[in-house]
């Protein structure tokens, strides 16, 4: 009898155990979640300015839902997902300095993270092509368009579309229209050189080194310092032939819009005192909106020595 009792007393305890530890869990859950839920609303507030231009305005919730949008799309591709944030960082930061506005910062902020919104029309299966073949990529070709005739049924302003529509033209002008057997053509084909925006300009150049620098399923990614170079190449400037054999050079993209990019030694947020090179995860962690180029006093990171 005696023992059956220590045994209850046992079991009620272990069971008192069981749901102080169950509780305990609940409270860190709740705790972590109501920090996301601020940090969530501190972003939403940092973003949430409305962006005003001649041609009309995007509200903080207008954006937020086509950013959804474009954050969505990138979860059918492992292989890109996080893409838009980290080609709206590298855009910003060749924003300032080439010395665009704040005016003009926000308006690059958000058409950088809407550049491939076109790409809503794909089937899942155009996300995981191991080998494009010429259907897939002339597919492929048609998503600027694509993004910006979507993006006038959201009614959101002709500067930002324009910008979406022309991020993949090149600054010489070679194109699927004057040249389709390139290897790589702009596209639509429509402008080239200053004609194009230079916000379009800048996220062709932000996109191109996130997609040189990450995984695909059709090619294996390359060290951040190889792709500084293959972009130097491709806008005439001196580049390194021996991490880049057996290419000549060429006039992809703007020369100067490189030159910004390549200047960027470091970059870290207004908020912290850490600062980061370019392709730094930690670098990803910081708001688009605030970042600084080349920082000075800022604390060095030492996860990205090897970047």
């Amino acid at each position: 009898m005696a023992h059956a009792k220590i045994a209850k007393a046992k079991d009620s305890k272990g069971e008192e155990l069981s749901l102080r530890n169950r509780i305990e869990i609940l409270e860190r859950k709740l705790a972590t979640a109501e920090k996301q839920i601020t940090q969530y609303h501190r972003i939403i507030y940092v973003q949430g300015r409305l962006i005003k231009t001649k041609d009309g305005q995007i509200s903080n919730h207008e954006f937020e839902r086509l950013r959804g949008i474009a954050d969505v799309i990138e979860t059918r591709d492992v292989y890109t997902k996080g893409h838009s944030e980290r080609v709206t960082k590298y855009a910003v930061m060749m924003g300032r300095v080439l010395g665009l506005s704040e005016q003009e910062i926000k308006l690059l902020h958000k058409a950088a993270h809407l550049h491939d919104i076109g790409k809503l029309y794909w089937d899942s299966g155009h996300f995981t092509v191991t080998k494009p073949n010429i259907e897939w990529i002339k597919r492929f070709r048609e998503h600027p368009i694509e993004g910006e005739i979507f993006l006038k049924t959201q009614k959101i302003p002709e500067n930002i579309c324009r910008m979406v529509r022309y991020h993949h033209e090149r600054f010489d002008g070679i194109s699927i229209i004057n040249n389709p057997t390139h290897k790589y053509p702009g596209y639509p084909g429509e402008i080239s050189g200053e004609e194009i925006p230079l916000e379009s300009r800048i996220i062709a150049v932000a996109d191109s080194f996130d997609a040189m620098t990450t995984n695909r399923p059709y090619k294996k990614k390359m060290p951040a310092r190889v792709a500084f170079e293959e972009l130097k190449r491709c806008a005439a400037l001196d580049y390194d032939e021996e991490a880049i054999p057996d290419k000549k050079a060429e006039m992809q993209f703007d020369p100067r819009v490189v030159e910004a990019f390549i200047s960027i030694r470091r970059a870290g947020s207004m908020h912290s005192e850490m600062s980061h090179r370019v392709g730094c995860p930690y670098l990803m962690r910081a708001d688009s909106l605030n970042l600084i180029v080349n920082p000075e006093g800022y604390i060095p990171c030492r996860n990205c020595r090897n970047i």
